[in-house]
């Protein structure tokens, strides 16, 4: 039995499961081809929905159901310590000074975030639990860009590359995020302005140089949380 087999024997639709916890339609059909891991919370949200213990969705006889999630401990199964994640390195500069290059096409991911992109410029391969326990992201949000500028010098050079969890949005606690400011996408140190109405964001850099700015909630498209860093020594 799998999840797609309880789900039919539930009498529930991939549209109402999905509306039920809160996913895209299309995460519900990868956790049912067993191509991702639901998180924890979701397979406990799912055994709910259908009715059943979590043990059962997870080790029911012939399951294609994906691995269990890093999180959990269970006697005899260990995380797949060879397991490889692609990450697609969006071939768009997100400039840490005067905003990214301008484009008319946009790449698009299931939390409804977007910013411009020509193509998918490379792929990186990351160990698939690295990604998901040291980094805390989901390796299906995973995207990579190149950035440009000083303003987040020291902590970030010109020419580095950033891998953004396109599923962390929400700047709580305070980090460094990929944002769209409406000039431009650029990587900053985002945080909320306690009690401030309507909701507004501080916008800052590391470099002293540049100064720090706000924006509303709404003037803010966050693309994601910065998790990770390279650079060509």
């Amino acid at each position: 039995m799998n999840i797609r087999e309880i789900r039919k024997q539930s009498g529930l639709t991939l549209e109402e499961v999905a509306e039920s916890l809160d996913v895209a339609h299309s995460t519900v059909l990868r956790w049912e081809k067993a191509e991702t891991s639901p998180p924890m919370k979701k397979l406990e949200a799912l055994a709910s929905l259908f009715k059943v213990t979590l043990a059962q969705l997870i080790d029911s006889p012939g399951s294609s159901t994906p691995p269990l999630p890093s999180n959990v401990v269970a006697i005899g199964r260990q995380p797949n310590m060879d397991a490889v994640t692609t990450v697609p390195e969006i071939d768009v500069r997100a400039g840490m000074g005067g905003g990214g290059e301008a484009s008319v096409d946009y790449w698009h991911d299931e939390n409804g975030n977007s910013f411009p992109r020509d193509a998918v410029k490379e792929q990186w391969q990351f160990p698939t639990e690295h990604i998901r326990v040291k980094l805390s992201t989901p390796p299906e949000k995973a995207v990579i860009i190149e950035v440009e500028g000083d303003s987040m010098s020291p902590t970030l050079h010109s020419g580095d590359h950033v891998m953004i969890n396109t599923a962390d949005t929400r700047p709580s606690p305070p980090g460094i995020f990929a944002i769209n400011d409406g000039l431009g996408l650029v990587v900053k140190r985002l945080e909320f302005i306690p009690h401030s109405e309507p909701m507004t964001c501080r916008v800052s850099s590391d470099n002293k140089h540049h100064s720090e700015y706000e924006r509303s909630a709404e003037e803010l498209q966050v693309i994601g949380r910065v998790v990770w860093f390279g650079r060509k020594v």
